[in-house]
C-alpha cells in the first residue's frame, strides 16, 4: 500500500479550498541495497532516488548500462564483490598534523 499525505490547497478558479492527496516518497534506507555500504553522502542519497542505489553503484553499475538498468538488470554477486573491493582498496585522504610544533 502507497503512503500519502493529503494537504489543502486553495483552487483560485473557484476560491474554494480543496484537499489534494499526494503520494510520499519512498525512503532511503541506511545502506545501498547493491553494494551494502552505508548511504552516508548527499551524492548517495540523490542516486537512490533515481537509480535506488548509492553513487559508486549507480556511476559503476547503473549509468554505465541505463536502459538494461532500467529494465531491471542488476550486477552478479561476482561483479558486486569485485566493486567492493575496489572500493575498500581506494586510498582515502589522511591529514596528519605535527603538533610538536
Amino acid at each position: 500500500m502507497e503512503k500519502t499525505q493529503k494537504y489543502i490547497a486553495s483552487d483560485n478558479e473557484s476560491g474554494f479550498y480543496v484537499i489534494k492527496e499526494k503520494k510520499l516518497a519512498k525512503p532511503a534506507p541506511f545502506f545501498c541495497p547493491v553494494c551494502n555500504f552505508s548511504l552516508s553522502k548527499q551524492e548517495d542519497f540523490i542516486y537512490y532516488s533515481t537509480y535506488s542505489c548509492c553513487l559508486e553503484c549507480g556511476m559503476k553499475f547503473a549509468e554505465a548500462q541505463r536502459e538494461k538498468w532500467n529494465d531491471g538488470k542488476r550486477p552478479t554477486k561476482e561483479e558486486i564483490k569485485e566493486h567492493v573491493l575496489e572500493i575498500e582498496m581506494k586510498t582515502r585522504d589522511i591529514f596528519l598534523l605535527d603538533t610538536d610544533t
